[in-house]
């Protein structure tokens, strides 16, 4: 909400940040799931930023109140960085994770193994196409 085209929820993002920072902080962030607003006419009222217990986004907890409250004032986005959610490379980084957790025991074993299976693809060469695999191995003579 914090990086919104939309002066009003921008501003609306920017008091709930600047007023969770001027209470009390909580002692521990808990995993819980925040109700959906099934009703909502806008992806900013999904949730609700009246309830309790809603955290700052570690995203902006780096960010000095002054900058936060410069931008309130001026109308002008915070700058924050482009983080992707989700993309492939963490979807094969959870791949590798996963069969490492099943075929060996133990944190060393399984990074051991992540970094031997890393190690064995990069010095495999890599094909643009299907034709290009069986090329070379047919340039091989196998």
């Amino acid at each position: 909400m914090v990086k919104s085209d939309d002066l009003e929820v921008r501003e609306t993002a920017l008091k709930k940040v600047l007023s969770i920072r001027s209470e009390e902080p909580a002692k521990k962030r808990l995993k819980k799931i925040t109700p959906i607003n099934t009703e909502a006419t806008h992806w900013s009222e999904l949730i609700s930023l009246s309830q309790s217990g809603i955290c700052e986004p570690a995203l902006t907890e780096n960010i000095p109140d002054q900058v936060l409250q410069e931008a309130l004032l001026n109308g002008s986005k915070v700058e924050l960085p482009d983080l992707p959610s989700h993309s492939q490379s963490v979807e094969r980084a959870v791949k590798l994770t996963s069969e490492a957790a099943h075929t060996v025991y133990g944190l060393e074993a399984r990074q051991n193994h992540i970094i031997a299976k890393t190690v064995s693809r990069q010095m495999r060469p890599s094909f643009a196409s299907k034709g290009s695999y069986t090329q070379h191995y047919d340039d091989l003579g196998i």
